[in-house]
């Protein structure tokens, strides 16, 4: 009996041995189908950035030698389409922020461009902006150059996963893309889409509560963020480390899958990124603005209001703001894109927030009256509205200012003067369409 007891203890215990050794098979398996599957979307999407970019680069230079200004409109439109692809694009690569952020802003404000010449539907293109085109050629084509570099090694066998390494501050994969920063690409001034939606980004992040979160809070935050998104699934799809150090997530729902940005610190929703659809208009301007007000509202954002607007293509872009005692505080603008085929939130985008956001500014002091600085007012601008605001400065720090809002052979401007001295501190003039504006 007891040999017989010995022998099934052995046989017991090997059985074990051997489940477990295929657990931990089939485990290892299931790892390296994911990463397989991870690897395979990274690449994709910078395929697709690349193909992107020298689709851009070949439109560009046929508009550079025509003359035929609708030859040159079919060119810009391809352009914005492609623009708008890459950034897309680029938000799903694991690349840290701090060194596509110039590369990022340049390509959002070439789709804005590309719009905003569209909408003006000139009768031909200045030489002026024929001038800008030849530097955004130049740009495009050394974005081209460095990416191509990044290209030749995936074609070789480099790969993106197993050069991501979290506990980096800039991790081997990030390190390829060292070319976009600096003074190696020499990006264009062009166009910005609403007042200071480029605003400048402080050094030290002041909008972020002073707390580590988990990867696990923060997938709970995203899903209490689409909890009316039929969400499907989320997927983890580790962490970058930049500026922000983020949780970075595919949020898939019934109708698409979502890109999602939650830093670490704060547990701060930094930035979502999906495509538009294809139905019908079933929401309008008005609609989309209260979407992104209520929007802001579920993330915590308390004050956000619409302070710009603009539509195009059965999307709506809305630029929030704190507005707090009738003062707007510009600083801290976010960027919200609504489909309006469905409602959905499909684009956001706070990182000016996040830097700048701070409940320690000086209080308002509006030393000058509105009557001071209007009566100081060019008399060539015909004044329509004068509004208190909160602006960055060129060179740092931020500034109380009037906003007045005028006309002068036909275009719109927008003056700022120091609330405290009445002195001019900004000029910015914009294209006035039936959807809305865009700021030059």
């Amino acid at each position: 009996m007891k040999q017989r007891a010995y022998i099934f203890a052995i046989l017991g215990l090997s059985l074990v041995c051997i489940g477990l050794g295929v657990a931990l098979y089939l485990n290892s398996n299931t790892l390296s189908s994911h990463a397989g599957q991870l690897e395979n979307v990274y690449q994709k999407s910078f395929y697709e950035l690349i193909d992107n970019v020298n689709a851009m680069e070949v439109e560009i230079s046929k508009m550079l030698v025509s003359n035929d200004i609708d030859s040159q409109k079919a060119s810009i439109q391809n352009v914005k389409q492609d623009s708008a692809d890459a950034q897309s694009c680029l938000s799903y690569l694991p690349i840290n922020s701090s060194l596509v952020y110039q590369a990022s802003k340049f390509i959002n404000q070439l789709n804005g461009y590309c719009l905003s010449i569209l909408r003006e539907n000139p009768q031909s293109l200045s030489n002026e902006q024929m001038s800008t085109w030849g530097d955004i050629y130049d740009c495009i084509a050394n974005l081209k150059y460095e990416l191509n570099q990044v290209s030749l090694k995936i074609s070789q066998g480099y790969s993106i996963i197993d050069n991501l390494d979290r506990d980096s501050e800039i991790d081997s994969f990030s390190q390829n893309f060292n070319g976009l920063t600096g003074s190696s690409i020499e990006y264009p001034s062009m166009i910005y889409d609403g007042p200071f939606s480029d605003g400048l980004l402080n050094q030290e992040i002041k909008g972020l509560e002073d707390k580590s979160y988990t990867e696990q809070e923060a997938r709970e935050y995203v899903a209490k963020i689409f909890d009316n998104y039929d969400i499907k699934d989320i997927e983890y799809n580790k962490k970058t480390s930049g500026k922000f150090t983020t949780y970075n997530y595919s949020v898939k729902t019934s109708k698409q899958t979502y890109f999602v940005q939650i830093t670490e610190k704060g547990k701060f929703l930094l930035n979502i990124s999906a495509s538009s659809s294809n139905g019908d208009k079933k929401a309008d301007e008005d609609d989309a603005i209260g979407i992104a007000e209520d929007f802001a509202q579920k993330v915590g954002l308390k004050d956000m209001n619409c302070v710009w607007k603009a539509t195009s293509n059965n999307i709506t872009y809305v630029n929030l703001a704190p507005v707090i005692g009738g003062v707007i505080y510009y600083p801290d603008l976010i960027k919200v894109k609504v489909d309006l085929a469905n409602g959905d939130i499909i684009g956001w985008e706070a990182s000016n927030y996040a830097y700048n956001h701070t409940e320690d500014r000086p209080s308002a002091n509006f030393e000058k009256t509105e009557n001071e600085i209007t009566s100081n007012l060019s008399s060539k601008i015909s004044a329509n509205s004068i509004k208190k605001c909160l602006i960055p400065l060129e060179y740092g720090g931020e500034s109380y200012a009037y906003e007045i809002c005028g006309k002068h052979n036909n275009f719109t401007y927008y003056l700022y003067f120091d609330a405290v001295s009445g002195k001019q501190i900004k000029v910015m003039r914009v294209i006035q369409t039936t959807d809305g504006e865009l700021l030059l």
